[in-house]
C-alpha cells in the first residue's frame, strides 16, 4: 500500500520545486507555504480558531527548518533548484 505523505512536506515541495519562488527572499517563501498550508488545516476543521497565532509561528519555525535542511550548502533556493536540475 502507498505511504501517506504529509500535506505540509507536499506543500512545501512544490514550492521548492517549482521555480516560481526562487528569486523571493526566504521570509517570503516561508510564508507562503505557511500561509498555503494554514489554508489547508482551516478547511480540514484541524485548527481551532484561538491557536492559529501560535501554530502559524510553530510551522513558521518548522518550514525554516525545513528550508535550511534542504537548501543546506547552497547560496539559495535558486542556486538549490540549479544544482538540483543538473545533477537530475
Amino acid at each position: 500500500m502507498g505511504e501517506m505523505l504529509d500535506p505540509l512536506y507536499v506543500i512545501f515541495e512544490r514550492f521548492l520545486h517549482s521555480g516560481e519562488f526562487d528569486r523571493l527572499p526566504e521570509a517570503e517563501i516561508i510564508d507562503a507555504i505557511v500561509a498555503e498550508y494554514m489554508l489547508f488545516l482551516v478547511k480540514q476543521g484541524a485548527v481551532p480558531h484561538t491557536k492559529m497565532d501560535e501554530i502559524k509561528q510553530d510551522l513558521t519555525l518548522e518550514v525554516r527548518d525545513m528550508l535550511k535542511m534542504k537548501t543546506y550548502g547552497h547560496f539559495n533556493l535558486r542556486h538549490y533548484n540549479s544544482s538540483r536540475k543538473k545533477s537530475g
